[in-house]
């Protein structure tokens, strides 16, 4: 049950005064919230503000600070005496307002813990660019991915990524091993020298036991820490199996009960690192 006290609307102001917008939250009607930001200052200087978008949220204090931190560095601060005027545009921060499953968001500390992690977040950065998550950004919470989830049959875990209810990759969290599950489709098993490598690293293949996972699909899992994990995304057989599995999953499914634990800010923070990783790539062509 929601309270009754953090029910209510985050919105966007925009104004033909400026080229900043105006991302907030309230417990009352955005028209109202409007005309009060329309008397305050320094909001007042670039009145008249209007609504360009809003959500109702169950908790507008949570997700208002998702979306400033997720434009933290495009935040106005050459403006005094304010925290939330953001030099993007309406339609982006609409894009994001539009994507809230309007479920409790993933705070900040578990972000900061991934990218203080060089090892895994490299891996997750590979492991986005090659399953295409770029691609099927629109069915994000068809694909879900958390971050640092509860212990699985014992095991704890750095991440896990699902699509609809089965899970297509997870890597553990043990002093003794670690160990990392990827779903593959079954074309991977006619390349011997991918067979050999994951038997190497004391891996194998399985049928996955997941009801909802594709009949070719094919489990692939080995020891290792994440560096290893990189070795063995870095064969384009691997890649190319990831990815179709992916790409065959995404066209079969359009929900997932498993939304409501989609790290949205974590999987931004992920995107910004892959287009960091490419730019860099790019400008030592």
């Amino acid at each position: 049950m929601n309270n009754e006290n953090t029910y209510g609307y985050v919105y966007i102001l925009v104004s033909d005064k400026t080229p900043y917008i105006k991302i907030g939250g309230t417990d009352y009607l955005p028209e109202k919230r409007c005309k009060e930001v329309n008397t305050q200052p320094p909001y007042c200087l670039y009145a008249p503000w209007r609504v360009a978008d809003y959500r109702s949220v169950p908790d507008w204090h949570n997700v208002e600070t998702w979306l400033h931190y997720l434009f933290r560095d495009s935040r106005v601060r050459t403006i005094a005496n304010q925290k939330e005027l953001f030099n993007v545009t309406p339609e982006l921060a609409a894009h994001h307002l539009a994507s809230l499953d309007q479920q409790p968001l993933t705070t900040k500390p578990k972000i900061d813990r991934l990218f203080h992690h060089q090892g895994l977040r490299d891996y997750l950065v590979k492991l986005f660019a090659i399953a295409g998550c770029e691609k099927w950004r629109h069915k994000e919470g068809v694909w879900v991915f958390s971050l640092f989830p509860g212990a699985h049959s014992g095991w704890s875990r750095y991440f896990t990524l699902s699509i609809h209810s089965h899970e297509v990759a997870f890597s553990t969290r043990s002093r003794d091993c670690q160990i990392h599950m990827l779903l593959a489709d079954e074309l991977i098993m006619d390349y011997p020298d991918i067979v050999q490598w994951v038997t190497d690293h004391k891996g194998g293949f399985e049928k996955p036991i997941y009801k909802t996972a594709l009949s070719h699909a094919q489990q692939i899992w080995f020891e290792g820490e994440f560096e290893v994990g990189l070795q063995l995304l870095s064969f384009p057989e691997v890649q190319q199996a990831v990815a179709t599995y992916w790409d065959r999953a995404l066209t079969k499914y359009d929900y997932s009960l498993q939304a409501k634990y989609h790290n949205r800010m974590a999987v931004e923070e992920i995107f910004k690192q892959l287009q960091v990783q490419r730019q860099r790539e790019s400008s030592a062509m």
